[in-house]
Order: C-alpha cells, then structure tokens, then sequence
C-alpha cells in the first residue's frame, strides 16, 4: 500500500513539475529502470559506473528503455532534483555511452522538438535553417547528418544549436528528407541547378 501511495505521490510531482502527460507511465519506468539497474550492478559484466553523473546517466538510460522514449531536460531535473546544468550533462553522458542502444529514441526526439524554417535567397543559394529545443537533441542530428554523409554540404552552431542545410543537395536529394524531418507548411519544392546560376 506504501508503494502505491509513494508511486502516486512521484506521478502527482512529476505532472506538477515536469508538466509530464503521462507520469503514471513514467514513474512506473522508474521504479522498473532502478531495478534493472540494481540487478545489472550485481550480475553484469560491464564497469561500473565511476561517478555521480555517469550512475544517473545509466539509470536514465534503463528508464528510457522502460518508457521507450527519451525523458525530457526538465524530467531529469526533476527526477534527480538537479539544476538544469547537471540536467544536460547527464543526458550528453547518456548519449555518449548509449547512443546506439536508444538510437531509435534519440532519433524521435529530435524529430519531435526540430523546427525547420527556409531561409537564404535566390542569390546565395536557398537553405533550410533548423533549430533544436536542446544540444542533445542537436547532437543527435549533427551525428545523423554525418552519418548519412552530407556534413561538407552544412552548417552547424552548437551554441545556438541550429543547423543549415541547403534546400537541395549536391546529388540532388532533399536533406530533410533524409534526416526524417517534414518540409514546413507551405514551402515549396528545393531550388534547382538552374536558378542557382
């Protein structure tokens, strides 16, 4: 009965806090994650985490296979009641160390939080500028861009974490497309070779 009562009062402050729609789920993953955890600690062969910041980072990698998602900056401030700083280092130690395990989640999320806006002239060449909610979620995609071989062709400012690209590549394909980001409302088709000139 305890638990039931401590696991509803998580939900509530996470709802409250976090602004988390679906704190049932996510306690639940929780609770589940430091299970995982815990019995990895014991029967697992890999190292142990060394640190603080890279113990929270492996729970919250157990809790994002749990939820199937990746929690956003302010759930892991409040999940280990940590200022927005320590947030973010550990969701970059996360995606440093689990990268490829939660790849699929990684990559959603920054699908979900990208916003895509045309930008350039006909002059200098149409681009499309991207922004990220977060570093993480612009890590993601600076990794993705590489990945699929277009980074000579962009630009990236991590700082501001925005990406530019241009609205057509050299081989003709539309970069959006292959980071699985939708053109927004409105825009029309990539320049072509023609009107560059």
């Amino acid at each position: 009965m305890q638990d039931d009562a401590s696991q509803k009062k998580a939900a509530t402050r996470f709802a409250s806090l976090a602004g988390t729609i679906d704190a049932d789920k996510l306690v639940e993953a929780l609770r589940l994650a430091a299970q995982d955890q815990l019995l990895e600690t014991i029967t697992g062969s890999g190292t142990v985490p060394s640190n603080m910041v890279a113990v929270h980072a492996e729970l919250l990698y157990y809790v994002c296979r749990r939820a199937e998602r990746i929690l956003e900056q302010r759930e892991v401030e409040v999940l280990f009641r940590t200022l927005p700083a320590n947030a973010r280092t550990v969701l970059a130690t996360m995606h440093a160390t689990y990268e490829e395990a939660l790849r699929n989640q990684f990559l959603e999320r920054m699908r979900r939080g990208a916003r895509v806006v045309a930008s350039g002239n006909d002059a200098d060449g149409l681009r499309w500028t991207i922004t990220f909610p977060d570093t993480t979620s612009f890590d993601t995609a600076w990794d993705e861009v590489e990945r699929v071989d277009f980074a000579s062709e962009a630009s990236a400012r991590r700082r501001a974490r925005t990406i530019e690209l241009p609205q057509e590549l050299d081989d003709r394909s539309d970069p959006l497309k292959k980071l699985g980001l939708a053109r927004p409302k409105g825009a029309t088709t990539g320049v072509t070779r023609s009107s560059r000139r």
